[in-house]
Order: C-alpha cells, then sequence, then structure tokens
C-alpha cells in the first residue's frame, strides 16, 4: 500500500523529534526517527499490524496506532488501499489531548 503523509504528521513528527532533541540530544533523535521510518515501512506490507485506536462510525473511519516504542505512536487510518498517516504522539502527553486532536483533524479535513 501507498503510504501518505497529512500535513498534520509532518509537523507532529518534526514536533516530536525537536523535543527529543532538546531533551536527549542529536542521536537519541536520529534513532526515534529512523525507527519511525523503519515502522512506517511496516505498514506498507502490513497494513493492519497497528492496533484499532478509535472507530467513529458517524465518520466512517477507523483510526489505527503503531507503537513505534514505549514512548511514542503513530496514527494513521487506511483508504482507498492508501494509508494515511495523521500524527506521531508522545505517550507522555495527555491522553484527553490527543483524542481531541485526532476528532479534530477529520473534521477540518471534511471527514
Amino acid at each position: 500500500m501507498e503510504i501518505i503523509w497529512t500535513d498534520f504528521a509532518k509537523e507532529s513528527v518534526l514536533n516530536l523529534l525537536l523535543f527529543i532533541r532538546k531533551c536527549w540530544g542529536d542521536t537519541i533523535a536520529a534513532t526515534a526517527w529512523g525507527n519511525i521510518q523503519k515502522d512506517i515501512a511496516l505498514l506498507e506490507s502490513f497494513p493492519e499490524i497497528g492496533q484499532v485506536y478509535l472507530a467513529n462510525k458517524p465518520l466512517d473511519i477507523v483510526i489505527r496506532e503503531l507503537v513505534v516504542n514505549k514512548k511514542n505512536k503513530i496514527y494513521y487510518y487506511i483508504r482507498n488501499d492508501k494509508v494515511y498517516i495523521v500524527m506521531a504522539w508522545d505517550t507522555r502527553t495527555n491522553p484527553k489531548t490527543l483524542k481531541r486532536l485526532l476528532l479534530h483533524f477529520f473534521q477540518i479535513n471534511n471527514y
């Protein structure tokens, strides 16, 4: 399957990597980016590898989460034989914010 990075995903990955770099340095940030790329590549062959995080029936969308490591996850959905990466997430952040951001993403993108 083709992987599509949404603008929101690009921004969230950049922010996550900048945070990691600021706190733990360039080497750890580079390792985190490598892990993200490796796991995203898995989605091409195994798009349903991520666990269902949220199924929104009114929007007819299933959001999946892919665990990169114990502190980072990738959220995505599948539509028309394409995997859309929605965002990267630091698991130490408030989970209520995560759900709100994901629903907001779909609302502003007219789903």
